[in-house]
């Protein structure tokens, strides 16, 4: 009696540590789905921030070459590396070929530097 009685305790034993092992799957399940919920939320919010980013690139591209080409018509070497990094971050996050013919059209603007400005403001104030 004395093994039958042993056996069925044990056999109570595991039982119970079974379902103790068995309510912590559970629990563990529900973390881990509470968890790819919260990762897709923050998935699609990186997302909608990429897409942001990208879309105000673009914008700041367009009025770049808006100001250089029509207003400016020309560049400095400092602003055309600043367009051409932003550009580079833009073409990798996926941009489309409308901007490359943009910065085509800014890469072919006549350079000018702080001695050409002076040397154009010298020449007018001759001219006067």
């Amino acid at each position: 009696m004395d093994i039958e009685n042993a056996q069925e305790q044990w056999e109570e034993k595991v039982s119970n540590q079974l379902e103790t092992l068995d309510s912590k799957i559970d629990k563990l399940e529900i973390q881990n789905q509470k968890t790819h919920e919260e990762q897709d939320k923050m998935h699609d919010q990186l997302k909608l921030v990429q897409e942001r980013l990208q879309e105000n690139t673009r914008s700041y591209l367009i009025d770049a070459h808006h100001k250089f080409c029509y207003q400016i018509k020309s560049i400095d070497d400092i602003n055309l590396q600043s367009i051409e990094r932003r550009y580079l971050y833009y073409k990798a996050a996926g941009g489309n070929s409308f901007i490359d013919g943009l910065m085509d059209e800014i890469r072919a603007l006549p350079r000018i530097n702080i001695y050409t400005i002076d040397k154009e403001n010298e020449e007018k104030d001759g001219r006067d």
